[in-house]
């Protein structure tokens, strides 16, 4: 019996606890919409959806990426090509923050997206990663009105408007279309290294 009651109290508590939070959020919705105009901005305030157990280190290369991702979604650049070191963000700014910010903050929902790595595990993390911030309460309080997921598998998602998401191995990208195409990692360093 004391084991339920403070099972009870725990879940009544943590449903205050998001209450809260959903409260301070709707408050805050304008300061962060505002601030989510600029890929940049949507990835410091999206930040603690993907990552909310890291904290967040900004650096130049990350203002050079989203202004030359910020420049595709214009259309001033229709091929992009970014080479940087692992570990600088490339892979969560191109195929996680990016679609997202599109979809959302950008209004353009109906783009479909597809995201391919020399490895099937790549492509459906990154797709997941997607997926999972959209689908975040964050997400929903500021841009739900306009994304909705239909869809919500690992490999390919869906919203409302016929926006998408697909994650493929780089061997299979030809059968796929997208309005854009999302390479990350077309092979890997083992194969880089071979004779072909």
């Amino acid at each position: 019996m004391i084991a339920a009651i403070k099972e009870e109290k725990a879940r009544r508590r943590a449903e205050r606890e998001q209450m809260e939070v959903a409260a301070r959020l709707t408050m805050d919705a304008e300061r962060i919409r505002a601030s989510c105009q600029s890929l940049t901005g949507f990835v410091r305030e999206a930040w603690h959806v993907v990552e909310p157990s890291v904290d967040y280190v900004h650096g130049w290369h990350i203002d050079a990426i989203c202004r030359h991702l910020e420049a595709v979604t214009s259309g001033d650049i229709t091929r992009l090509l970014i080479n940087v070191p692992p570990g600088t963000m490339k892979s969560l700014l191109c195929g996680v923050f990016w679609p997202a910010w599109e979809w959302g903050p950008k209004g353009k929902p109906q783009l479909r997206y597809l995201g391919a790595s020399y490895s099937e595990h790549y492509a459906t993390r990154d797709n997941r990663r997607m997926r999972d911030l959209v689908a975040s309460e964050w997400y929903q309080t500021l841009w739900g009105d306009r994304v909705r997921l239909t869809r919500t598998g690992e490999i390919a998602f869906a919203n409302g408007c016929l926006g998408s998401r697909q994650g493929v191995p780089f061997s299979r990208l030809t059968g796929g279309r997208g309005d854009r195409v999302i390479i990350d990692d077309p092979h890997s360093v083992d194969g880089a290294e071979s004779e072909a």
